[in-house]
């Protein structure tokens, strides 16, 4: 029995010795297909995950290299043509006529025009309104190209400041909202694209997780997440630079801004703003806009600021309004102020644009001054004249009362201008100028007519003797002993008188009879006054 039984045993020993080598087999063959599996799981993984790295590393590098572009572009615009380039040389040559501004407004505008002819308007940062913009921007400074030429040749016929102003003024509305308008797409992109590197950073998170559910191999997964995070870490930190240098556009914008929320409150600002209002940021940051404003808006404002949310259009307030900053010491700053609104975590937000335009005024009211004084003696010129005698006449007509008109020209100023200079002759004329201004009522008016002409207007008189009492006195004080440079200096004077209405309703012709009267008077000796006397002259 016992040898029958060796082949049954070797049989069975042969059966068992199968079995145990089919298991191994499969179970190796299981885990080479698994790992097979896993590994091509693996390949397919890192090759999603690294596409998706370097299209956002891609779209990171695009991204930067259009903000640096679109930034330098945006600074050599407004350094070309800005307030403190060819605007403000060119309103400079109007006012001193200085030929060595030509060179310089020329090359500022060259500048300019090739930096708006450099601004990418396809790529990142495109808007559908750019390119009308840019047109806009153009056309402005087209513009001034062609106003600088009329200037010139205005400067060179001898035409006066504010008659060059008056020809070649230019309305730079359209080149300052389109500046405004590029300004603003540093900022809006600025959160939007942190929005969308958040989301792709978030996706790309949520793609690794998934698979390590399923995937068992903690080790690989481990090497692999390392590798894996390093890059996004890497990615991370190329995305958080970008940000960091679209703030330090924010922050290095030539204007102040802010940006408030639906609330009126301040939520962020630039070191501009900080300056304009004297605040630091800590202090600047939850005010309420309302309070960085005159009490006079502050109502109004309230009211409408809610509404303006509503129609959220990039928009620059009305010029004509007398809109005011107030200041750490409740100094009142004149500015520009344009809006244009964002929308970060589903709530609104206005970007809010100030500039200082308090040079602007101080030129503006220079001009204004310009036009209606004399330049030597500060008095008032003939434009001026014409419209002072003007209101005169009709607050005469309705109080039915009278005005005189002494038409001045001093005897013996040649001589002293040719024998002790030019120089001298003003000297003189702003001693006139003080005497006669000394004589008369607040109420009067102290004109230059030109050359050693002057006028004067004294308004709501009873009776023409007054005229006479006031002549006289004007003979009196310039017959006074005046020192020039050391010499004694007498001068006298012609004086014509004409009373509305007696000799004339209008300006021109109350003008004309004094003018007359005046030569009278200086036929019949000089140093003395006339009265018009003849009929109403029509």
């Amino acid at each position: 029995m016992f040898r029958s039984s060796l082949p049954d045993a070797g049989v069975q020993e042969s059966k068992k010795s199968l079995s145990v080598f089919s298991h191994f087999d499969k179970a190796r063959i299981s885990i080479i297909l698994i790992t097979i599996v896993l590994s091509l799981v693996l390949a397919w993984f890192g090759f999603v995950v690294k596409q998706k790295v370097l299209k956002v590393e891609k779209e990171w590098l695009e991204y930067s290299k259009e903000a640096t572009l679109i930034s330098h572009t945006l600074n050599r615009i407004q350094e070309g043509f800005g307030y403190g380039g060819v605007i403000h040389d060119f309103k400079n040559y109007i006012l001193r006529k200085d030929k060595s501004l030509i060179p310089k407004i020329e090359q500022g505008l060259a500048d300019t025009l090739s930096a708006i002819d450099d601004y990418p308007l396809d790529g990142i940062f495109r808007d559908l309104d750019d390119r009308m913009y840019i047109e806009n921007l153009k056309k402005v400074v087209n513009q001034y190209a062609t106003s600088f030429k009329i200037a010139q040749r205005l400067v060179e016929k001898g035409v006066s400041s504010n008659e060059i102003d008056r020809q070649v003024k230019v309305n730079d509305m359209l080149a300052l909202q389109a500046m405004k308008h590029f300004s603003m797409h540093v900022i809006e992109h600025n959160d939007e694209y942190a929005l969308e590197k958040n989301q792709r950073i978030n996706d790309t998170l949520n793609f690794i997780n998934w698979i390590f559910l399923i995937i068992p191999l903690v080790l690989i997964s481990g090497v692999l997440m390392f590798l894996l995070f390093h890059k996004i870490r890497k990615v991370n930190h190329r995305l958080e630079e970008s940000h960091q240098f679209l703030s330090d556009l924010f922050e290095a914008a030539p204007d102040a801004m802010m940006i408030v929320d639906e609330a009126g409150i301040v939520t962020e600002a630039n070191q501009q703003a900080c300056n304009l209002f004297g605040f630091s940021r800590e202090h600047l940051i939850n005010k309420k806009v309302e309070s960085l404003m005159p009490q006079r808006f502050r109502k109004n404002h309230k009211n409408t600021r809610t509404s303006s949310f509503d129609t959220t259009e990039n928009r620059m307030l009305n010029n004509n309004l007398d809109l005011h900053a107030l200041g750490k010491d409740d100094k009142e700053i004149p500015v520009e102020i344009s809006l244009s609104y964002t929308a970060r975590d589903n709530k609104k937000y206005a970007i809010v644009t100030l500039r200082d335009i308090t040079e602007k005024k101080r030129i503006e009211e220079n001009i204004k001054h310009l036009a209606q004084y004399d330049q030597l003696t500060d008095l008032p010129n003939r434009a001026l004249l014409n419209d002072r005698l003007k209101h005169a006449i009709n607050r005469a007509q309705r109080n039915k009362s009278k005005i005189g008109l002494m038409f001045i020209d001093l005897d013996g100023f040649k001589k002293v201008n040719d024998s002790l200079g030019h120089q001298a002759g003003d000297d003189l004329l702003l001693v006139i100028a003080e005497r006669l201004t000394n004589i008369v009522r607040s109420e009067d008016t102290v004109a230059r007519f030109g050359g050693d002409e002057f006028i004067i207007v004294l308004e709501e008189i009873k009776h023409s003797d007054y005229a006479a009492i006031v002549a006289k006195k004007v003979l009196q004080d310039l017959g006074e002993v005046i020192y020039l440079s050391g010499h004694e200096v007498n001068v006298g004077a012609s004086i014509g008188i004409s009373i509305y209405p007696d000799n004339g309703y209008d300006v021109s012709n109350l003008i004309k009879a004094a003018d007359i009267s005046m030569y009278q008077a200086k036929t019949n000796g000089k140093n003395g006054y006339k009265f018009f006397i003849n009929d109403y002259m029509s």
